[in-house]
């Protein structure tokens, strides 16, 4: 059942990192049928129907104080430090926001409500394919590490939550986080070369359908438990970015194919690929795969 077919369904929902990729998308989905609240940091929310309230979740007594005022019954921890080479070169901020900032939420939020944590595919090493939830993390950077360093954080305080491990998603942002797809057709727009990794494979998830699957498994019986939510393809961003110009009309040509040790500093795993039966048997609806989740989000 998705969140937002029911009268009975949950009510009172609060999204951490609001104004991010992820966490508005959530607020555009949910506002309409829920009391919705989300928090920034440093962009404010715009949207109708929506409570925005700036927190720092690294400040325990504002997290106290802002969870005990809301009672959420739901919370979407999408908040944290996710730009790679920067979790690499300041490790304090990264722990900070991506530990410390967890920790607050999770303790601090009252005993009735269902704390959803999301995570990264980034977790694993990349030495396999379509890894499992029971497949055991290994990280190869900073950012994996304090993801996976989260996901211990809302297990061991937690009594009602979910780990959620996410793939690259793609879809329409806002001014403030567009995404790797809007920065992909901002640079085609701008007739600028786009250079794409050859030698990293993902398993890329539309936002629009990572919105209600997490709706509906935020209304599932699991509890204390792990899934992983992506796409139903396994690519890499070059050949990602090939299907992209194809469905959407844009020259081919400004795809320039690059290796991951041309574009970042941090290390990165191979192959992060993520298996989806276990969430897939909750959902109501079959995960694309990244042509007609291309097709798809041309027709919006």
């Amino acid at each position: 059942m998705a969140i937002n077919e029911s009268e009975a369904s949950i009510k009172t929902l609060f999204i951490t990192g609001g104004s991010g990729f992820l966490g508005w998308n959530l607020v555009k989905s949910l506002k309409d049928t829920h009391r919705v609240y989300a928090s920034y940091h440093t962009y404010p929310i715009r949207a109708e129907r929506c409570t925005a309230l700036k927190l720092n979740i690294c400040d325990r007594s504002a997290v106290r104080e802002t969870l005990e005022a809301i009672k959420p019954d739901v919370i979407f921890h999408t908040a944290a430090l996710a730009k790679v080479d920067l979790c690499e070169k300041n490790k304090e901020l990264a722990y900070q926001i991506n530990v410390e900032g967890t920790k607050n939420l999770v303790v601090e939020s009252p005993k009735h409500s269902r704390f959803i944590y999301i995570s990264t595919d980034l977790v694993f090493n990349g030495r396999q394919s379509f890894y499992r939830e029971t497949d055991p993390p290994d990280p190869l950077n900073f950012y994996g590490e304090t993801k996976l360093l989260g996901e211990t954080v809302t297990a061991q305080n937690a009594a009602n939550y979910l780990v959620i491990r996410t793939s690259l998603m793609y879809g329409y942002g806002n001014d403030f986080n567009e995404g790797f797809l809007g920065w992909l057709r901002k640079s085609l727009n701008q007739r600028a070369k786009v250079k794409l990794f050859v030698d990293q494979y993902r398993t890329p998830l539309l936002v629009s359908e990572a919105v209600k699957a997490l709706g509906e498994v935020a209304m599932a019986p699991a509890r204390g438990e792990v899934f992983h939510l992506a796409g139903s393809e396994r690519i890499n961003r070059y050949e990602f970015g090939r299907k992209f110009t194809r469905i959407f009309g844009y020259p081919e040509d400004l795809l320039e194919p690059a290796t991951m040790e041309q574009v970042l500093t941090a290390r990165m795993p191979a192959d992060c690929s993520l298996h989806i039966h276990k969430i897939q048997g909750f959902l109501s609806f079959r995960l694309s795969n990244v042509e007609r989740g291309l097709k798809k989000l041309r027709t919006l």
